[in-house]
């Protein structure tokens, strides 16, 4: 079992929280080459069996652990495997993890299963598409495998959540530049407990009117009139507009 060239470890948290205040942590992991080679105890063994050599052997039991922060491996629930054989085909999930492997052949395989967390999933696709921080970075799966003979193989991946793409001023820009004319104002406050930024920005569009624009849903759109208005009714009403 050995890291195909195109590995990688891919990752989703489920939207539902359990009554005990869990969410699953989904992962994917593709391009694990499995092969029967034979090893320097092995090739004894089967001098005295020649007819093993030339038959396949069988993975019976397959296994996924995650590290967890306390040092400790804790196993993964509801594994599967799906063989690939072309580089971009979407695997074909097996009804279960007994699969035959012929010999001085390489198959690539893709593996799935989830765990346990404790506590929110992410509030949006960005931070849902990664691994919790509740959980260790890099985040640490190992698959252990047995096969016909009662031997086992395990090996270690690892993913790393890439940085989060907060909005700045600049991105806002150039994101909204359609309809922006100038940029008056671009405040925000990162909430590092969801891992989210909040902000609000105020510009004047392409049709010079102002906007007073709250993250990417909500907005108010004020023309001339509307500010005349305001400045007419705080300076008789002796406020603020």
């Amino acid at each position: 079992m050995a890291y195909g060239s195109t590995n990688t470890v891919t990752s989703y948290q489920d939207l539902r929280v359990s009554d005990d205040g869990t969410f699953l942590q989904h992962f994917v992991i593709t391009h694990i080459n499995f092969s029967k080679q034979l090893t320097d105890a092995s090739d004894v063994l089967l001098q005295e069996h020649p007819a093993y050599i030339d038959k396949p052997i069988s993975v019976v039991k397959l296994i996924v652990f995650y590290h967890a922060d306390n040092g400790s491996w804790y196993e993964c629930e509801d594994i599967d495997i799906a063989s690939i054989t072309l580089r971009n085909q979407e695997p074909m999930w097996l009804a279960d993890s007994l699969i035959n492997i012929e010999p001085d052949k390489l198959v690539s395989f893709a593996i799935k299963g989830y765990l346990r967390v404790k506590g929110k999933p992410g509030r949006d696709n960005a931070t849902r598409k990664r691994i919790h921080k509740n959980l260790s970075q890099p985040f640490q799966l190992k698959i252990v495998i047995t096969d016909n003979f009662n031997k086992q193989c395990s090996l270690i991946v690892e993913q790393l959540n890439k940085p989060l793409e907060y909005d700045t001023s600049e991105s806002f820009v150039k994101y909204n530049q359609s309809s922006i004319n100038n940029l008056l104002a671009f405040v925000y406050a990162d909430d590092c407990n969801d891992d989210e930024r909040v902000f609000m920005a105020i510009y004047i569009d392409k049709e010079h009117q102002l906007v007073i624009k709250s993250g990417h849903s909500y907005s108010i759109t004020l023309g001339r009139k509307n500010i005349r208005t305001m400045e007419f009714e705080a300076k008789q009403n002796q406020t603020t507009e």
